[in-house]
């Protein structure tokens, strides 16, 4: 075991949450990537004209709650990495009454263009193409996709081809998921293209997302230090003294952005970030479903050197420092 998959999994340990204190469920939906199987093209014209280049990609899901999406995440491949800072064009369309497909007419139930705010290299599949995990919220002003209970909803993810880092070239392509979880992923336009087989071993699969109703992120990037893993814990204040509530690990990407998806449920809470040689830093948050939490870290606020992971920054961790030089 890696041991940033140890810590992961340590923190996780820490996250669980009692059933006498409320859980929100933090993901509408989700499927994350099955490592190391395929991806395939998803291309429209531009985010303004979405017409679709060759082909797009769309998968399905119910809506299990009620309420908002505002951030969408997804799993894919990318010519390079900066592709992944450009727009992609997200659409949602009502399922066919008749077939287990999407209904393409009329337009759309909701549209949006983002530019992710998380780009993070998570390996490479089959074909040897590195995949990133892709998040990015609703812009600001924009109003979100409100999802009813009990309906089942398809969602495209489509790189927009004029705002790419290659226009006219492929520069994305959206990653696999197994099993199926409801209808087989699909290719359109017409003729829809259902179900889609990979092209590494022919079978089955349905891609790579998630969909979100609020977020905890920011940016840890401090002189160039960006840690690989740290932890970010959530307290309410109790008779006795703050109460630790949740525990996540959180893994910023190459610029220091992240965003972790909290258990706990709507309300106010001490944000603690800690970790990575950083001194724990605190900051009060409003958890509130159809908005984004954001953790606004200034540069003084920042100091690693919490070595020995104690809180402080102090003698013992000089003398840790002094210890490793020359090995």
């Amino acid at each position: 075991m890696s041991r940033r998959f140890a810590c992961c999994v340590c923190l996780c340990a820490l996250g669980f949450v009692p059933s006498a204190w409320g859980q929100f469920f933090a993901w509408k939906w989700v499927q994350p990537w099955t490592p190391p199987w395929a991806a395939y093209e998803s291309r429209v014209e531009r985010c303004g004209l979405p017409t679709p280049l060759s082909r797009i990609a769309l998968d399905d899901w119910i809506c299990q709650r009620s309420g908002p999406i505002i951030r969408y995440s997804w799993w894919g491949t990318l010519s390079h990495p900066l592709q992944g800072r450009r727009p992609f064009y997200v659409a949602i369309y009502p399922a066919s009454a008749t077939a287990c497909v999407p209904q393409l007419t009329p337009p759309p139930l909701y549209q949006v263009c983002l530019v992710p705010d998380v780009v993070r290299l998570v390996g490479h599949d089959c074909q040897d193409r590195p995949v990133y995990f892709l998040s990015g919220i609703i812009p600001a002003g924009t109003a979100p996709f409100t999802q009813v209970a009990g309906n089942h909803y398809w969602l495209q993810i489509s790189e927009a081809d004029a705002e790419s880092i290659r226009p006219g070239l492929e520069d994305f392509r959206w990653s696999s998921h197994r099993p199926i979880n409801l209808c087989p992923a699909v290719q359109g336009p017409a003729p829809l293209t259902q179900p889609l087989l990979d092209p590494c071993d022919q079978r089955e699969e349905d891609l790579a997302f998630g969909l979100n109703p609020r977020d905890i992120s920011g940016n840890v990037a401090v002189g160039g230090v960006i840690p690989a893993v740290l932890q970010l814990n959530l307290y309410t204040q109790g008779p006795a003294g703050p109460i630790l509530r949740e525990s996540m690990c959180v893994e910023p990407d190459p610029q220091g952005n992240f965003a972790v998806f909290p258990e706990s449920p709507d309300g106010m809470y001490t944000a603690e970030m800690m970790g990575g040689g950083m001194r724990p830093i605190r900051q009060q948050i409003m958890l509130q479903e159809g908005t984004c939490a954001r953790l606004s870290f200034f540069d003084i606020d920042i100091f690693y050197g919490d070595l020995n992971v104690n809180g402080f920054i102090d003698l013992p961790d000089l003398a840790l420092l002094l210890a490793g030089f020359g090995r």
